[in-house]
């Protein structure tokens, strides 16, 4: 976009705004809660670089935590009770939905000694599938906000917020000896 500045993109977030966009506009809750475990687990990766980025720079700022789960918000989603049992944050809600993920990840589920086939035009699947894709995309979401706001204040890209204008003038001055002219 010019010399002035342009689109600045974090590249670790990049690929999970990318499946984040990707799940918002599927019609399919199975695809939409693959997409939201997958942010999920992208989102601890996240977790890890910018933790390494701090110890590099040598940035002593507390990393934001796991979100809380607001359990009357999800329950009012439509998740069912017992997928909400032990829930208090983020981490555990994923893991309550892991059996779910996997069913349809692998398009197979256990119950008891039998296996089969999670049946895609059930409406109870459909129902199950779309209040919990619905949290699931609610809370990695917000979790890779939040991600994105300490790295944004605590680690920038150096140099790269500051435009060439008149108040900042004397950080750019360029001197026709430093290249090699006279």
């Amino acid at each position: 976009m010019g010399p002035l500045g342009g689109i600045q993109q974090a590249v670790p977030f990049a690929p999970y705004d990318a499946i984040y966009r990707e799940a918002l506009t599927s019609s399919s809750p199975f695809y939409r809660l693959l997409c939201g475990a997958r942010i999920f687990e992208g989102a601890g990766s996240v977790r890890k670089w910018i933790k390494e980025e701090c110890d590099r720079r040598n940035v002593k700022a507390r990393m934001p935590k796991i979100p809380d789960v607001d359990t009357d918000f999800v329950r009012g989603l439509g998740v069912p009770e017992v997928l909400l049992k032990n829930v208090s944050n983020a981490q555990q809600l994923y893991e309550n939905f892991s059996d779910m993920r996997n069913a349809i990840a692998h398009f197979l589920f256990k119950q008891g000694d039998a296996t089969g086939h999670v049946y895609l035009a059930d409406g109870a699947n459909l129902r199950a599938y779309s209040a919990a894709a619905a949290a699931l995309l609610h809370y990695a979401h917000q979790m890779l906000e939040e991600l994105r706001v300490f790295y944004v204040k605590h680690l920038p890209m150096l140099g790269s917020h500051i435009l060439p204008m008149p108040s900042y003038r004397e950080r750019f001055i360029v001197k026709a000896r430093d290249y090699g002219l006279k």
